[in-house]
């Protein structure tokens, strides 16, 4: 299953972010994690690779967060085909996280 390992943490502004590498799928072609950017402590920018398919992206059960404390996705909110917002549970500055999306599909139905 694709996936992303995030660290978060306090940039020297005090701003949050994320320090983040993805990588691609299994299947060639596959959509995959590109980047995920922490916009608050509560929630996540999740940036595919290209288009997915909303109805699936926009499932919170589609979606994992684990680390020493795993996070709960509460929901999730569309800005583009390719950028999605996770609302979370409350994440730890300087935890390491990793994040797996799974049952979502590109555009012509290849899956994550």
């Amino acid at each position: 299953m694709p996936s992303l390992i995030i660290t978060r943490g306090l940039g020297s502004d005090g701003g949050q972010f994320l320090v983040n590498r993805g990588f691609g799928g299994t299947i060639a072609g596959a959509p995959y994690i590109y980047e995920a950017v922490a916009i608050d402590g509560r929630h996540l920018r999740v940036i595919f690779s290209e288009r997915v398919q909303t109805s699936y992206a926009l499932n919170a059960a589609n979606y994992t967060i684990t680390g020493a404390s795993d996070l709960i996705v509460y929901s999730v909110t569309m800005e583009t085909e390719s950028v999605f917002i996770l609302t979370t549970s409350l994440q730890a500055p300087g935890q390491l996280y990793q994040v797996t999306a799974a049952n979502i599909l590109d555009l012509d139905s290849v899956p994550i």
